[in-house]
């Protein structure tokens, strides 16, 4: 067989590319095809509005197009003209609104003037001869505006050029009238909306980085004791607010041309949503220094060393982190609420809890540059409190400017039919979960003994239990709408000294380095007992001062342990630091003459009345079950005759109670000896002391009250500190160990305190029989004696 020549060889090999192409043709179309598909489809999947947009193109074309095939319209304009329409229409249609309307106006506008100048330019070099001729060349500067060159350099006599101009322009306005009509009417793409949500969104995702940062910072997910890293997708979303600027800019500029739609009216303020968006990426870039020390190999600190600012930093990260995200949901939602100031008025109680904290140098032999990375951390936290305020500022001047419409919060769990508007209606409640570290040991009641033949041994009665159902009651109950929570912080030794002396303290210091102790009957001071005392003690001053500075009305300090029977020389009952106590020589020395003490705990405050025995400027109220003196470490009675000395005499009521007084009996109580000896002393403020063991079913009393009779009880209160104290009210929490009921009976007291119309809460034990007849006398007797021996008793 004979080979191929060269020139055959080629041609072959020529049609044998040929055949291959022709032959893969079908195979590479049907996947060009699917990749066209597949584009898309994810296309529509990312933003289905692109999808409408090019058919919204397509029909405004079509539309367009019928002046090619209308005939009196194709010669009035004339067959060189109609295409103008058709570009007009090419050029402006955009995506959103805004920017059709912004192109399609302008260059209607610009059309308009060019004609003008166009005809103008023509007419003068026309009617001025031959030395203002107007040369094609002579135009060159003026391309600035087609129009203006078309016209004027035409070479049209005047009547003509006038015509091409006016069809130029009709034209114009025909395809920018379709195209804005589309776009407007069929579903349009409002760019000032894209603004609004990307704003928002903006805000939403410094909240989220924000809300995940304290938990990884503070965390010690790796072997070597550093800080868990954050998911990417975190942080790219806080990178993208640092690069938004130019879009935010240019999303403003197009808004503007856009009509009055849905909430957003014509002139809408958007240069406001350029103010908030660089107050975002300012916030931004200290998140940014944040995320460096979360990260950074080399600016990294020990396990041991975050740890002594964990809760006050995670506390802070958490409360901004919530007040950007609620920031976010108001802008999102065009309405205003208040719960994003709530929680920057938390981040804020963070901070000085940071503060209070890194005064007591809790670092103290640390190495220096270990200390520094977590100090920057605080720093950070510290100064973005205050970036975070700027932004809800900003916000608020949105707010007004938009007329956003005002809104109340929103509870997932329960429905209220109003909600609390104002401090008259609204507890702060001021807690830290750190005093949930203490923890008294188990035994035989509260005797902390294992007598070796029980398999079972039960909790102190003060154990954290009691506490959890109180906070989770407070947070999850009906009454929560109601209830504004902020954070305590604990107490310096120099606060504790205003109440107690310096020995004692010293001894409890002590105490604590030497890992704990018993210091009297069923009173164990033991690891993690001391700072969770510190903190009940400074929770308690907390929420007097908030009182004090005339931010909220009524307090609560929801605190353990408790503190009614520390002394200012021992400790008694359960109690190292009388927080009660503290709280009131605070508000003497921060300016209140006279501050009223009402303590319905079921045993004798006998701690607040001795440290205040001498004085005239606190008038201490006990009712509490009769039950003596318990030793030592209690050696007041609470009897009647314990009258106060000196200045004093007369300002300690004592009314001990026959046990099972009852709903009926304390309410005789507070008719008869409460109310008026707060009349008679017309106080600055009132402390309600409250324990729950005065309950029908305590453990630790028995006294029978009921919800019911918490319930008067707080009302009671209520109208003393409206009438004689401007509605001002501290409450510090004390006894009560019935883990559920307890925390019923806190419910009911607070229901009186807000002076609800109605129950919130029934009683899951409903009706207890009470016999109100020998207390009624008891309470009598007890009248008669304080009439006859108390100083402005006798006075009335």
């Amino acid at each position: 067989m004979g080979s191929l020549n060269p020139e055959s060889s080629k041609a072959f090999s020529l049609c044998g590319y040929l055949w291959r192409i022709i032959r893969d043709m079908p195979k590479q179309s049907w996947a060009k095809t699917l990749e066209f598909a597949r584009a898309s489809k994810k296309l529509g999947q990312d933003d289905p509005r692109r999808i409408v947009h090019s058919l919204k193109v397509g029909l405004a074309l079509t539309l367009v197009s019928f002046v090619y095939y209308l005939q009196p319209l194709y010669h009035s304009l004339g067959n060189s003209n109609a295409i103008w329409a058709v570009i007009t229409v090419v050029v402006i249609m955009e995506f959103s609104v805004g920017a059709t309307l912004g192109k399609g106006l302008n260059r209607i506008m610009a059309t308009l003037l060019g004609a003008y100048l166009g005809f103008a330019v023509q007419w003068i070099a026309n009617t001025s001869g031959d030395k203002w001729q107007a040369a094609k060349y002579e135009y060159g500067l003026t391309i600035f505006i087609l129009t203006l060159s078309l016209v004027s350099v035409s070479g049209y006599r005047e009547d003509k050029m006038l015509k091409m101009a006016c069809d130029r322009v009709l034209t114009i306005i025909l395809g920018s009238f379709i195209a804005m009509t589309v776009c407007i009417f069929i579903f349009p793409v409002w760019i000032g909306e894209d603004l609004h949500y990307l704003v928002a969104s903006n805000i939403d995702k410094l909240g989220h980085f924000l809300q995940e940062f304290g938990e990884r910072y503070f965390s010690s997910e790796t072997e070597d004791g550093k800080p868990g890293n954050i998911d990417r997708s975190l942080k790219e979303k806080y990178e993208s607010v640092l690069t938004s600027k130019t879009r935010e800019e240019t999303m403003a500029n197009l808004a503007r041309w856009e009509p009055s739609h849905g909430q957003f009216r014509f002139l809408h303020p958007w240069k406001q949503y350029l103010k908030i968006g660089n107050l975002t990426r300012q916030c931004a870039n200290k998140i940014e220094a944040l995320d460096f020390y979360l990260t950074s190999e080399t600016h990294q600190t020990g396990y041991e060393v975050r740890m002594k600012i964990k809760e006050s930093c995670q506390y802070i990260s958490s409360e901004c982190g919530k007040a950007l995200k609620e920031l976010s949901s108001e802008v999102k939602r065009m309405s205003s609420v208040s719960t994003s100031k709530d929680h920057i008025e938390r981040a804020k109680e963070g901070v000085e809890m940071l503060n209070s904290v890194i005064e007591s140098n809790p670092w103290e032999g640390f190495d220096v540059m270990d200390i520094v990375p977590a100090a920057a951390v605080a720093s950070l936290l510290t100064n973005l409190v205050s970036a975070i305020e700027t932004i809800s500022q900003a916000v608020q001047q949105l707010v007004s400017m938009a007329h956003f419409r005002t809104t109340c919060p929103e509870n997932s769990l329960f429905t209220m039919a109003t909600s609390p508007a104002s401090s008259a209606n609204r507890i702060d409640v001021f807690w830290h979960e750190g005093m949930l570290k203490h923890d008294p040991g188990n035994g035989v009641f509260d005797s902390g003994m294992d007598p070796g033949f029980l398999d079972v041994l039960e909790k102190h009665p003060e154990n954290s239990d009691r506490i959890r159902n109180m906070v989770s009651i407070l947070q999850r109950g009906p009454i929560s709408p109601y209830i504004s929570w902020h954070l305590g912080s604990p107490a310096l030794i120099p606060h504790l000294l205003s109440f107690h002396t310096h020995e004692y303290i010293n001894a409890l210091v002590q105490a604590d380095k030497e890992g704990g102790r018993m210091l009297c009957g069923g009173t164990f001071l033991n690891p993690g007992s001391w700072d969770a005392a510190l903190l009940a003690a400074g929770t308690t001053m907390s929420a007097m001062k908030h009182i004090l500075d005339g931010h909220g009305k009524v307090s609560y300090a929801l605190v353990r342990p408790p503190g009614h029977h520390a002394q200012p020389t021992q400790a008694d009952g359960y109690c190292f630091l009388n927080n009660a106590g503290l709280a009131v020589q605070l508000a003497l020395d921060s300016g209140c003459s006279k501050v009223a003490v009402i303590d319905i705990d079921v045993h004798y405050g006998n701690g607040t009345a001795q440290g205040f025995y001498h004085s005239n400027k606190v008038l201490t109220i006990s009712l509490h079950m009769n039950h003596g003196s318990w030793g030592p470490s209690h050696p007041q009675n609470g009897s009647v005759d314990e009258l106060g000395e000196g200045e004093g005499y007369g300002y300690n009521l004592n009314i001990p109670l026959p046990n099972g007084t009852g709903d009926k009996g304390y309410a005789c109580a507070f008719n008869e000896l409460v109310v008026p000896s707060i009349q008679k002393f017309e106080p600055d403020v009132i402390v309600l002391v409250i324990g729950q063991d005065s309950s029908a079913f305590d453990p630790n009393g028995r006294q029978c009250l009921t919800m019911e009779g918490y319930r008067e009880i707080g009302q009671r209160v209520h109208r003393l500190s409206t009438r004689h104290c401007n509605g001002r009210l501290l409450i510090v929490q004390e006894g009560g160990y019935h883990v559920t009921y307890s925390a019923y009976c806190l419910h009911a007291t607070l229901e009186g305190v807000l002076n609800l119309p109605s129950p919130l809460l029934e009683d899951p034990i409903a009706y207890y029989p009470e016999d109100e007849t020998f207390s009624s006398h008891v309470i009598e007797a007890i009248k008669n004696y304080q009439k006859d021996k108390v100083p402005f008793w006798k006075a009335a």
